[in-house]
């Protein structure tokens, strides 16, 4: 039996944690401001954001071959996106992530390379993903 990291139930947990991140962000649920109480107070969304971010990393990881360039980058990917609440706080000066200054233009521009990062490198998996299958049907045909 193959190991579960590697399995296509741990790539598609990974996907669908993804989707309700970002749905949950998209359609701004009244949750997402509850606050954790045995976590500084930190509101539920901003754990939900590096939550997101990490695994669609981690898929973008899990969908590259070894030893590549892409697999290279989406593990960049993945460290970057676990950094994500820690700079976030920093910058912010406070868990609710929160700005004033110009802080907020360094924050913004971080948190952007990393989602649009992620979008291109699980972009480029599934063309990749598209191209191999489509050569793969016509090998066979002679």
């Amino acid at each position: 039996m193959s190991n579960f990291w590697e399995s296509k139930y741990f790539i598609a947990g990974l996907f669908f944690l993804m989707l309700f991140s970002v749905a949950s962000l998209i359609l701004g649920f009244s949750w997402l401001e509850y606050p954790v109480s045995f976590l500084f107070n930190i509101p539920l969304g901003n754990l939900i954001v590096p939550l997101g971010l990490v695994s669609g990393a981690s898929l973008a990881v899990r969908l590259s071959k070894k030893a590549s360039f892409k697999y290279r980058f989406a593990q960049l990917l993945a460290i970057m996106a676990l950094l994500w609440l820690p700079v976030s706080i920093y910058l912010a000066g406070n868990v609710e992530i929160n700005f004033s200054g110009n802080s907020n233009d360094i924050w913004f521009k971080y948190t952007a390379l990393i989602s649009l990062s992620i979008l291109v490198l699980l972009v480029w998996s599934l063309f990749l993903a598209l191209y191999r299958t489509l050569f793969k049907k016509y090998a066979d045909i002679k």
